[in-house]
C-alpha cells in the first residue's frame, strides 16, 4: 500500500524528530481533561513548545519543557527560534 502512496505527497517514513511546535485550536467539543493529556503526550514526545488557544473564551495557553504546567497568555512566544504572536492577531486576522 505504501508503495501505491508514492508521489501523492504522503510520508514514505515515520518522522523520529518531534516538532518544535504544536498548536491547537480548540472546539467546543474539546474537553480540558483530554487536551490536558495532549499536553502530556506532546512534552513527553520532546515537543518544546505547545499553544492552546481558545477562540470561543479569547484566551491562549503556552506549555513547554521548562513550563509543563503552562500560563495563560495574550502574547504566544517561543524561544530559540524566537516566535511572537498575540492573540488578538490570532483571533482578528487583518484581510
Amino acid at each position: 500500500m505504501a508503495g501505491s502512496m508514492r508521489g501523492y505527497g504522503y510520508l514514505e517514513e515515520i518522522p523520529t524528530i518531534p516538532p518544535f511546535l504544536a498548536i491547537e485550536i480548540l472546539s467546543p467539543d474539546d474537553h480540558p481533561v483530554a487536551m490536558m493529556a495532549k499536553v502530556h503526550a506532546y512534552l513527553s514526545m520532546g515537543v518544546e513548545w505547545i499553544w492552546i488557544i481558545d477562540p470561543y473564551e479569547k484566551t491562549a495557553m503556552v506549555y513547554s519543557g521548562a513550563n509543563p504546567t503552562g500560563e495563560q497568555v495574550d502574547m504566544l512566544r517561543t524561544e530559540n527560534p524566537a516566535i511572537a504572536i498575540s492573540l488578538e492577531e490570532i483571533l482578528n486576522p487583518r484581510r
